[in-house]
């Protein structure tokens, strides 16, 4: 997964917008992966949805959305162009 921070914090400071980063989510815990938590969770269960990340990169600063397609599309089609090698499309 590729995301770019796009906001500053309520007071417009501290946070720079246009951060790139990639990360990996998964449904199952694994070495270090990152517990994340939603308070949506499942009310049948009465367990919180959780996912967890992993593997996350910083790609770039103050990117702007053209500069996050240009980082990004490169990257994504070596990946599909592998995971289609590997026999995992996904049909």
């Amino acid at each position: 997964m590729f995301t770019r921070y796009r906001q500053t914090n309520v007071r417009g400071v501290g946070l720079e917008p246009g951060i790139v980063r990639s990360l990996t989510l998964a449904t199952r815990a694994g070495p270090s992966f990152t517990r994340v938590v939603s308070h949506w969770g499942d009310q049948y269960e009465g367990w919180p949805a959780d996912f967890f990340s992993a593997h996350r990169r910083l790609l770039a600063t103050h990117a702007s959305p053209a500069r996050f397609r240009s980082i990004v599309a490169p990257i994504a089609a070596r990946l599909t162009q592998q995971e289609k090698a590997a026999g995992c499309t996904g049909g």
